[in-house]
């Protein structure tokens, strides 16, 4: 995980808390700039936003170290097998719930080897991107490149026009799974037609919501403040669903000893607008070996 402040907000510790609960034998990591790759950035790297900056090291720390990133405003529901194959070479995703004729794989979420042939292209024309600035470079690709779903929302999507220039050069080198269909983790704002009052009103106050095959929940910025506006005026159901889930994990929390924040880490990227990252590294193939989350 990889955080702008030291001190992130207690919904996002939590929201680590159930990353570590359902994946003991996993090491989940809350990073900061001191973690990142040696690999330089391009030269006006520091005039982007924290959001363009935060897809920028996602891809650099899963590119050296492999493992599997995710947005830290997620809520983990199932170990990480359950939606990710170890055995698999190909970068992991999730579609564009929006995606429908073109190709799009969301950056909230994906899973790699070290120095996946992919993941460096798709790096490299987000550099190019930057070195040549996004409004300039989205500009200068054609219609079919960007496809449908991104034209209208460029500069912003620039590094998921990145990554279809990338699918356009390496076809089939990514094996992208449905978010927002049957048990994804945009189940629940599929269900609610996007409403975001609707869906944060029923995880915060019903108590039966079934998420029973649901491997994460993705909540976007919007459900993320409404989430904690919520809990700040106490205007939520303590036994409801989403309330239940947290309090299960901070109870695990507190089974554990205090951790050393130096040796954790908090630097920053929350949802690509505060930018945030939560890396589960990938496991060794021949090799068992059981480590706790230790940051």
């Amino acid at each position: 995980m990889y955080w702008h402040s030291q001190t992130p907000p207690p919904l996002i510790l939590q929201c680590l808390q159930t990353f570590r609960h359902h994946n003991p034998h996993h090491t989940v990591t809350l990073l900061n700039t001191t973690h990142l790759s040696p690999y330089p950035p391009p030269p006006n790297f520091s005039s982007l936003t924290l959001a363009h900056q935060s897809d920028w090291n996602r891809l650099t720390y899963i590119i050296e170290h492999g493992g599997t990133y995710v947005d830290a405003s997620c809520v983990c529901l199932e170990p990480i097998e359950t939606w990710v194959d170890y055995e698999e070479e190909r970068v992991q995703g999730w579609k564009s719930p929006f995606a429908r004729k073109d190709a799009n794989m969301e950056i909230w979420s994906f899973t790699s080897p070290p120095n996946s042939p992919f993941l460096l292209k798709w790096r490299s024309h987000l550099e190019s991107a930057i070195k040549k600035g996004f409004v300039p470079y989205c500009d200068s690709r054609t219609d079919s490149e960007k496809g449908s779903e991104l034209k209208g929302r460029l500069p912003y999507l620039t590094t998921n026009l990145c990554w279809r220039l990338a699918n356009i050069d390496s076809p089939d080198s990514c094996v992208i799974k449905e978010s927002n269909f049957d048990s994804g983790p945009l189940t629940f704002l599929e269900k609610y037609d996007w409403d975001t009052g609707k869906v944060i009103r029923d995880l915060m106050k019903n108590n039966n919501v079934d998420v029973k095959g649901v491997p994460f929940l993705k909540f976007r910025g919007k459900e993320r403040e409404g989430i904690i506006g919520m809990i700040e005026r106490g205007n939520y159901n303590v036994e409801a669903t989403l309330p239940r889930l947290l309090r299960l994990q901070e109870s695990k929390k507190r089974e554990r000893p205090v951790e050393d924040h130096k040796k954790l880490g908090f630097g920053g990227i929350m949802e690509r607008m505060e930018t945030n990252t939560t890396v589960v590294p990938r496991k060794k193939k021949k090799k068992k070996k059981t480590t706790t989350a230790d940051a």
